[in-house]
């Protein structure tokens, strides 16, 4: 096998790796630090609302007439959901028995490689 060429890639990038990484010292100016400390302002935290003037929504009634309809509406969009595509279970069919076929290739070969 060709064990040798990730050996070589790992070793050369720990051999080059810290020569390019080198940190050069930044001079702080301390004047300019305060200027920009002084002139920023805190930013300026909104609470949020939890229900504090009550619930933004009227209750809903369960007598209303918009339940039932949007009731049956989920049910027919789950429904739909729950039945697979049959173009992506052939293509799912599809890959596992050509797998499964190239795995028995390739033991063959094996075999018949060391009969």
């Amino acid at each position: 096998m060709r064990l040798w060429i990730p050996v070589f890639t790992l070793c050369s990038i720990l051999t080059l790796g810290p020569i390019s990484s080198h940190a050069t010292p930044i001079k702080v100016d301390l004047r300019k630090l305060l200027d920009h400390a002084e002139k920023t302002q805190p930013f300026q935290y909104v609470p949020a609302r939890a229900g504090w003037n009550g619930p933004e929504k009227p209750p809903v009634s369960i007598n209303s007439p918009v339940l039932p309809r949007q009731d049956a509406e989920v049910r027919r969009w789950l429904v739909r959901l729950s039945i697979p595509d049959p173009f992506m279970v052939l293509a799912f069919t599809v890959a596992i028995f050509g797998l499964r076929m190239l795995r028995r290739l390739r033991e063959d070969r094996l075999s018949a490689a060391t009969a």
